[in-house]
């Protein structure tokens, strides 16, 4: 929380607070002092501007953009000059401060020579933007003045060039006083003829003569007739017109500009998929994406859409930069790429064309790193292809890692790059996830990188067999978890896919809160089963009983398939389960692609014939349909798929 402070502005604050409470009240004190009674006007400037300055800090806390910082400098300085000046008149005539009274001359001739000097010109170009080649050289004049006058104003500590301090201790010039005047005279010239000559429109050059002209009325025709005072009294009334006529105009730019944004993020966000399910009559297979940008409008794109009732196109991609630039590339890039596709072809073949229609017209040297893979829903066939893109997370045996793709180049980087295809088949319960570096590259306070390790580790921590939103919600929890407060500095943007297949058990675990543990058909893995299972029914305070007939129905059935489902051959076993309501009950599902056997088309065994009177066989399927309060068994795609529901 304290990171978030802006100490400058808040001690700021506290300052200009602080110097206008000491002149309201020194000035009570001192009201009635005969020696300083002829200067009545300048304790009104004093304090009246103290006050002025509070209101004004407080004021410019809320502006933004080019200029601000010095703006709020100037202010304290006026500040500054305010409560110097005050001690200055204080302390003349007193022979016993002499040399207070010489230092606040030093100091305040200081203030002088930094607010006209250099925060005058500095503010006005960077306000006005001014450049060009009469810029260059009063940028290097400028400084030669500072120095210059610094110089003189050093001198008089040890010698009386431009003022002295009596021994009585009263403050008089010399007859070199003009002197102090050569480095003003210049700057307030420079700044005139670079607020003529500047592109800036009038109603931004006439506060900006004002803010040069004020000061040089103070200075030349008031200051000497009625003391500093004068002087830094004119320099807050040109703070007030600069504040309230060109601040005001730039946040009426400001104003237009957020707007401006708003509309662009809202538009872009109207180019991303964003209602899901988004084909919502497509069982196989959970599509989710999302993207958070670091400013209003990002640079990152995802996309998905059929290409025929076959095949789904998949896009994840990073555009090079941020904001408006980067968000105008992302969309005709995301145009190029979804037309190429439709036109049809391979996703290496697909880059290609991309490549060379974004490099023909690419006069701003952007680029876009992008991730494209087709899917063909029929048979789970995935082909990929990446442009510099990150190396997509795959889940093809119940764990995620790290699938080290073949990169080319990004787009828009060379006229005739080539990129190369990559083919996965996707089992059912298979999952990808796909992400920008905005994932890996979250950075905390202690200046720390998300990493890519971590990706991986966030999405084996998540509980299997949840949704693709659940999963991308978990990975940017846990992104938000490791960074905290620090910033962000670049688009987050996610997508994940998980393949069902045409498999009717498959399209229904949609609508369940479906886990899922694939093991190879071996009794070996039978405890891992066990325990897979068992951990569901302690969730659940599953009595111990219950759990006990449960744990038997499931060690016949996954032994059973580890014997016979496969033959001499090895295979996998998909275990499924889900919890049900009302009433409370556990569904396990077990799945092999081992050879059709109907273990419910068997007789059930005559229980009442002795054992040698028994036909062999069948007796454990019995006990599990007898103890299981549902049994259901159907072949389905080369599929055996058996079903029990047991209430707890």
């Amino acid at each position: 929380m304290l990171k978030k402070i802006n100490w400058f502005n808040v001690l700021g604050l506290v300052y200009t607070i602080a110097v206008g409470i000491f002149l309201i009240v020194w000035s009570d004190i001192n009201f009635e002092v005969a020696r300083i009674q002829s200067y009545l006007f300048d304790f009104g400037v004093d304090t009246i501007g103290a006050i002025i300055c509070v209101a004004l800090f407080y004021g410019c806390l809320r502006q933004k953009g080019e200029g601000t910082l010095i703006f709020r400098l100037l202010i304290l300085m006026v500040s500054t000059s305010f409560l110097i000046n005050e001690l200055m008149l204080f302390v003349s005539g007193l022979s016993e401060l002499r040399i207070l009274h010489l230092t606040l001359c030093v100091l305040s001739s200081f203030l002088d020579l930094a607010l006209i000097v250099d925060l005058y010109y500095y503010y006005i170009k960077k306000l006005l933007s001014i450049e060009g080649k009469i810029a260059k050289i009063t940028d290097i004049i400028v400084p030669i003045l500072a120095s210059l006058g610094t110089l003189i104003i050093l001198i008089n500590i040890i010698y009386p060039l431009t003022f002295a301090v009596d021994e009585q201790g009263v403050f008089a010039y010399t007859s070199l006083a003009w002197l102090m005047d050569i480095a003003p005279d210049i700057v307030f010239i420079i700044g005139i003829v670079h607020i003529i000559i500047c592109h800036a429109p009038w109603n931004q050059k006439i506060p900006a003569l004002l803010f040069v002209v004020f000061p040089g009325i103070g200075y030349y025709l008031v200051g000497g007739e009625h003391g500093a005072a004068a002087q830094y009294g004119f320099v807050l009334m040109s703070l007030i017109v600069m504040y309230c006529v060109i601040f005001n105009d730039n946040n009426k730019k400001m104003t237009a500009t957020e707007t401006e944004l708003n509309m662009g993020t809202e538009i872009q966000a109207n180019t991303l998929p964003s209602v899901f399910p988004p084909f919502p009559d497509r069982h196989e297979f959970d599509i989710y994406a999302s993207m958070t940008p670091a400013k209003e409008v990002g640079g990152d794109f995802y996309d998905f859409f059929m290409i025929d009732d076959d095949h789904l196109a998949m896009v994840i991609a990073d555009v090079s930069g941020k904001g408006v630039p980067a968000a105008l590339f992302m969309m005709s890039s995301k145009i190029l790429i979804n037309d190429h596709a439709l036109i049809g072809g391979k996703p290496s073949e697909i880059l290609e064309r991309v490549n060379r229609a974004v490099y023909a017209s690419n006069k701003a040297h952007m680029f876009v790193t992008v991730w494209l893979g087709i899917l063909e829903i029929s048979t789970g066939k995935l082909v990929t292809s990446s442009a510099g893109h990150e190396y997509p997370i795959i889940n093809v045996n119940g764990k995620y890692e790290i699938f080290k793709d073949i990169h080319g180049l990004a787009i828009g980087a060379m006229p005739n790059s080539k990129y190369k295809d990559m083919e996965i088949t996707l089992k059912s319960g298979d999952q990808i996830f796909v992400y920008t570096d905005g994932v890996a590259e979250a950075t905390n306070a202690n200046k720390q990188l998300f990493g890519t390790d971590r990706t991986v580790e966030a999405l084996n921590n998540l509980p299997q067999g949840i949704s693709q939103q659940e999963v991308l919600e978990g990975v940017k929890k846990a992104v938000d978890g490791f960074v905290k407060d620090a910033p962000q500095f670049d688009d987050l943007t996610m997508l994940g896919i998980r393949y069902i297949g045409s498999n009717p058990i498959e399209a229904s675990k949609e609508t369940k809160n479906v886990e899922e543990l694939i093991v190879k058909a071996d009794v070996n893995n039978l405890e891992e089963v066990q325990a897979f299972i068992d951990q569901k029914l302690e969730e659940v305070d599953c009595p111990m009983k219950t759990q006990t007939t449960i744990d038997i129905a499931v060690e016949e059935i996954f032994v059973n398939i580890a014997n016979y489902a496969y033959g001499s051959s090895s295979g996998d076993a998909v275990i499924q389960v889900s919890m049900n309501e009302d009433p409370l009950s556990i569904e396990i599902t077990f799945i092999d692609s081992g050879s059709e056997y109907n273990p419910l088309a068997k007789p059930d065994p005559n229980t009442s014939l002795s054992l040698m009177e028994r036909q062999k066989g069948g007796l454990g399927i019995f006990m599990v349909k007898k103890s299981m309060d549902d049994m259901t068994y159907e072949y389905k795609d080369g599929k055996n798929i058996l079903k029990i529901v047991k209430n707890i």
